[in-house]
């Protein structure tokens, strides 16, 4: 078996040791059989795990609140110009508008939440201890940046109730929310 190597590096993958060059390892487990135990692999599998939900947890809130708000937004402009809207109505169009344009919404905040919690997590390196804070702020401002570029490259906005600068505070706010979950659920600790 002292013949397998890594065809790019010339490295050794099988060693007598068991283990091989670092980071060429996965065919020496295979040979030898599992290490005794690889807390570091363990660690960052449930740390990227963790991210992941917190990620889409904040997505998923993002939608939501987002998509409520500017139903009501929307809705409460066709009262201003005097149409009666039911308590049955209000609440339907809410419901419609959050499954109908939930997945458009999630969208948005998924592209906008990449560079926005990247930006966040390095200035955490210079900011320790303002977690929520930062992740808030980029949250608010990665969904009004995504309104505001939508609007100006595609010529309108596909979230009717981000036209009014209150309409575009409340999404802004929905979004600040989904950024301060994201800190909190990474930063949550388990109880064990």
């Amino acid at each position: 078996m002292p013949g397998y190597r890594n065809p790019v590096y010339g490295t050794p993958l099988y060693s007598a040791r068991g283990y091989g060059a670092p980071g060429y390892g996965a065919l020496a487990r295979q040979l030898n059989g599992p290490p005794a135990k690889l807390p570091y692999t363990d660690a960052m599998t449930v740390i990227w795990m963790r991210v992941a939900a917190a990620y889409v947890a904040a997505v998923v809130v993002a939608a939501v609140l987002g998509c409520i708000a500017s139903t009501q937004f929307t809705l409460a402009g066709l009262v201003g110009f005097g149409m009666e809207v039911p308590v049955a109505d209000w609440l339907y169009a809410t419901l419609h508008d959050v499954i109908g344009m939930g997945p458009l919404y999630m969208t948005i905040a998924a592209v906008a939440f990449l560079p926005a919690f990247g930006i966040a997590t390095g200035l955490l390196r210079w900011v320790p201890g303002a977690r929520g804070f930062w992740f808030a702020v980029a949250g608010a401002a990665s969904i009004v940046t995504a309104i505001l570029i939508i609007k100006f490259t595609a010529g309108g906005t596909v979230i009717g109730g981000a036209r009014t600068p209150p309409g575009l505070l409340a999404q802004a706010l929905a979004g600040g929310a989904a950024g301060w979950l994201f800190a909190r659920i990474l930063a949550w600790k388990p109880l064990t």
